[in-house]
């Protein structure tokens, strides 16, 4: 079904709160999953299996290099981390061994670092080129899910491969993948007791609530 862009980031925001997501990482996975759902929509078929598996401990930092060097990553719990990283110049470079979702990575880079040109590449070939909320990529990028031996590093700019890619309008969701994301967002929902009611949970009674 095709959804709004505001009703989308209001239920993917609630879908991650739901899900055991920090609220303030909550608001960027949202704005993330939005932007690169816009570029393809079968995006959203593995997000709510992505919020259910964010739950790892924090990323270990060794900052006595400027290249940093990951196993794992749950793009969920660490994206919004990594990108702070590249901002703040403490890594020039980031290798990532697996990662659970090439696709929001990139949405990411879309949602926070609008400023910088951010090069994602797999096993050394260029595949995907964020800058100015504009994403450059591959024919194949938009196919990919999960990914092992990524690079993300910033440069001064893209290579001649990378194709400008065009997002949509709308967003299309499946109604299954609605559904999912609607008993994710179920959770932070208050049980409606004679108590609840008197704090303001439950639909209101008059015009004026």
């Amino acid at each position: 079904m095709h959804r709004s862009f505001s009703e989308t980031l209001f239920l993917c925001y609630k879908a991650c709160v739901g899900g055991g997501v920090d609220v303030g990482n909550a608001q960027d996975i949202a704005s993330s999953a939005a932007k690169i759902g816009a570029y393809q929509f079968k995006f959203f078929d593995f997000l709510p299996s992505l919020i259910q598996a964010s739950k790892e401990p924090p990323l270990s930092l060794n900052t006595s290099s400027k290249i940093a060097k990951f196993e794992s990553i749950s793009v969920v719990q660490n994206a919004s981390f990594l990108i702070d990283c590249l901002q703040s110049n403490l890594y020039k470079k980031i290798y990532i061994k697996h990662i659970d979702s090439i696709l929001l990575l990139a949405g990411t880079c879309i949602h926070l670092a609008p400023e910088l040109k951010v090069l994602i590449s797999l096993n050394d070939q260029e595949v995907a080129g964020i800058h100015q909320y504009s994403l450059l990529a591959s024919k194949e990028f938009l196919s990919f899910t999960k990914a092992d031996n990524l690079k993300l590093e910033i440069v001064s700019q893209f290579d001649d491969n990378l194709a400008l890619l065009q997002p949509s309008d709308t967003l299309f969701i499946e109604e299954k993948i609605w559904r999912e994301l609607e008993v994710l967002a179920s959770n932070t929902y208050v049980p409606e007791t004679e108590h609840s009611r008197l704090e303001g949970a439950g639909a209101g009674l008059t015009d004026n609530d």
